[in-house]
């Protein structure tokens, strides 16, 4: 009796073992099948699918290309913008320095005329040199002479 039940024991492993094997094989063929809901193989065709460029996302290959080629374009157009005005920001620095030069000398000559001419009309060298002519047409004109003296 010790005898059949250690053939039947070994029986009833052998058959376990077996539908265990069988089980995981099943397994790993349902895993497989394209045509299976929520396989891996169906998941992975989906992933490579997306990776040929069949998908136009920036998932696919072609997508991540064409996504990369419109950053290199608004690069580019971005870098030739910063140029230009790179260039109009020079421009404006020259002229902010051409006219600071010319109101730095505006100044300069309109201090020179004020030493010309002042405001008070007799402090200026042009201004003594208009008195002293004046004194002179003055007394040529009050001489106690009469008649014509001629073109002033």
């Amino acid at each position: 009796m010790v005898a059949a039940i250690a053939t039947q024991v070994a029986l009833e492993k052998a058959w376990l073992e077996a539908w265990y094997v069988q089980q995981y094989w099943a397994a790993i063929t349902a895993e497989l099948a394209v045509d299976a809901a929520d396989s891996m193989a169906l998941t992975v065709q989906g992933f490579v699918t997306v990776l040929d460029g069949n998908d136009s996302s920036n998932a696919s290959k072609a997508g991540a290309v064409k996504e990369a080629n419109e950053a290199d374009t608004a690069l580019t157009l971005a870098q030739s913008q910063l140029a230009a005005l790179a260039a109009d920001v020079t421009s404006a620095q020259a002229t902010v320095s051409e006219l600071s030069s010319r109101i730095l000398s505006a100044g300069v000559e309109m201090a020179e005329l004020r030493t010309l001419a002042a405001a008070d009309g007799t402090s200026g060298k042009l201004d003594a040199q208009v008195a002293k002519r004046t004194a002179v047409h003055s007394a040529y004109v009050n001489d106690g002479t009469s008649g014509d003296k001629g073109p002033r």
